[in-house]
């Protein structure tokens, strides 16, 4: 299990910067263990999903958004000095929970919410954990647009590939404008089930995401 410290550069780039306190993230995902020891001092709050009806997920279900939305927050704001130090533990964090699991029958409608809101309070990035599979890749024209609006005020957008073995795009990261993010293996080669090609080569980013330590949702580390 590697510490970001451990990746090749992570040591230069934290000489340089940990982070600007003036920078917001936004993280819209499954849920967050706020209580967990390596957000001790970060300056983490969470934006009330109003929109989010629980009653058909179970509590496998949330219980796996949370595992998500911590190991994702962690990576990001995990602070100098625990179990698990982030990429940059002195910008400001906001998590707007995203039911990962929901079967809303507007999802993309549910997508737009969560990102006006973290617009609306100051997000200077916002990190999307949605990859909602689609062979088109065309989306919804008001999401488009909520994006195209942030990128206008130079908001950035983060989203995942996706995990599909190269066979689909997936939604938001196939939107113009957003900064799409895929794993690579510890060789630097892209894993093989994670969809990499086509427009993402154009406008994403291949990052380490093998044996990464992260923080996990009830306290310790995981991968």
């Amino acid at each position: 299990m590697a510490n970001f410290l451990e990746i090749r550069g992570m040591p230069e780039l934290r000489k340089k910067t940990l982070g600007d306190c003036d920078i917001k993230i936004a993280i819209i995902d499954g849920g967050i263990d706020s209580a967990h020891t390596c957000f001790k001092g970060a300056n983490i709050v969470s934006n009330t999903s109003y929109w989010i009806s629980k009653k058909n997920l179970n509590k496998k279900q949330e219980a796996e958004g949370k595992v998500h939305g911590t190991f994702i927050a962690s990576v990001l704001l995990g602070q100098v000095g625990t179990i698990v130090e982030g990429i940059s533990p002195h910008c400001k964090g906001e998590f707007i929970e995203f039911s990962l699991s929901s079967e809303s029958s507007t999802p993309q409608l549910d997508m737009v919410r969560a990102i006006n809101l973290a617009r609306q309070s100051g997000a200077n990035i916002i990190h999307i954990s949605v990859a909602t599979p689609t062979i088109t890749g065309k989306t919804d024209e008001l999401l488009t647009r909520t994006i195209q609006n942030c990128i206008n005020e130079n908001i950035l957008i983060v989203a995942p590939g996706g995990n599909d073995k190269g066979e689909c795009l997936c939604i938001p990261a196939a939107i113009p404008g957003v900064l799409v993010v895929g794993a690579l293996t510890d060789k630097g080669i892209p894993f093989r089930f994670s969809n990499w090609g086509g427009i993402y080569q154009k406008q994403g980013i291949t990052v380490p995401g093998e044996k990464i330590k992260a923080a996990k949702s009830g306290g310790g580390t995981m991968e």
